[in-house]
């Protein structure tokens, strides 16, 4: 992913976000991307985007993984919610961190069709105090 990719999303997903009545920063630290001030908690967001629909499965894949080369699933220890943000459809769906069971995690087009970002969002955070 280039930084540009990255970047883009950093700014939708903090965007919808702060539509949601939350205040966020930008910050790109190591293991998370958005530092998120909810309900008198921080939060911290990984974000992951990709830029393009895989047409053979009609979906949109992104690398729930860190590190250069062997890729690891991200650490709950690290993040507590992950913003996976589709950019040609402008859109996010979130995950708490339990949520994220692989390296790959993929979302079909439907699911994206039919995505209801706070939604998203307000499952994801229900799972924080589990």
């Amino acid at each position: 992913m280039s930084l540009r990719t990255g970047r883009v999303g950093d700014l939708i997903a903090a965007s919808v976000i702060e539509s949601f009545g939350a205040d966020v920063a930008i910050v790109n630290r190591e293991g998370y991307d958005l530092l998120v001030d909810w309900e008198g908690r921080w939060l911290k967001v990984e974000v992951k985007s990709t830029t393009a629909k895989e047409v053979r499965r009609n979906c949109y894949t992104f690398r729930t993984a860190s590190g250069s080369k062997a890729k690891k699933i991200i650490k709950a220890t690290n993040v507590d919610i992950v913003a996976l943000v589709s950019i040609p459809k402008r859109k996010v769906a979130f995950k708490h961190i339990s949520q994220i069971k692989s390296v790959t995690t993929r979302i079909f087009e439907d699911k994206f069709q039919a995505l209801d970002e706070r939604e998203a969002w307000d499952q994801a955070c229900a799972l924080l105090n589990k």
